[in-house]
């Protein structure tokens, strides 16, 4: 198993770590082998898809652990569509519930309260999320702004012209 890691390099405790044994995709039912129980793994832990999606959010990073913190966001948006599907099916239970003409007041208001309980749950899992995705995208936009700063050069002419220019902005205002 080699995926074109373009000269990244991931620890093998991470590889093992992200692996089949306590993979994402298995536990949200989107492994791309259909694996399914706790059990279930690869000869070599990991699968190559798994390594090359590793490897993409590595290849964006500058450290390990940008790498995984972006992993883990990754994870609370799968875990945040995951209850959003859960909290449609307690609406749909509970608006079926509602329109019977044998409803369960008790049923009802159980249903009720497990959909506001999701709802609270929910907007503060997308909440986190969006903070998250936030921050790197701050981060590497200064990152690409630093990098296109370095690339500017000022010639001695430039800097003579500013030096003069911010001589007389301090003469003009009595600095």
């Amino acid at each position: 198993m080699s995926p074109d890691t373009g000269g990244v390099k991931l620890p093998e405790y991470v590889i093992q770590a992200y692996g089949c044994r306590g993979c994402t995709w298995k536990q949200f039912g989107t492994c791309p082998k259909g694996f399914t129980q706790v059990t279930d793994k690869t000869e070599e832990g990991i699968c190559e898809d798994m390594l090359k999606f590793l490897f993409e959010l590595r290849k964006s990073s500058s450290s390990l652990s940008e790498m995984k913190e972006k992993f883990n966001l990754y994870k609370l948006e799968m875990q945040a569509m995951a209850d959003h599907s859960d909290y449609l099916l307690l609406k749909q239970r509970y608006d079926e519930l509602s329109q019977s003409s044998d409803a369960n007041p008790k049923k009802l208001a159980q249903l009720k309260m497990a959909i506001e309980s999701y709802k609270l749950w929910w907007s503060n899992l997308t909440q986190s999320v969006v903070k998250g995705l936030g921050k790197i995208a701050d981060r590497e936009s200064r990152s690409k702004d630093v990098e296109k700063g370095a690339t500017k050069k000022i010639s001695i002419q430039n800097l003579n012209v500013l030096l003069k220019e911010a001589d007389k902005q301090l003469i003009e205002h009595g600095d």
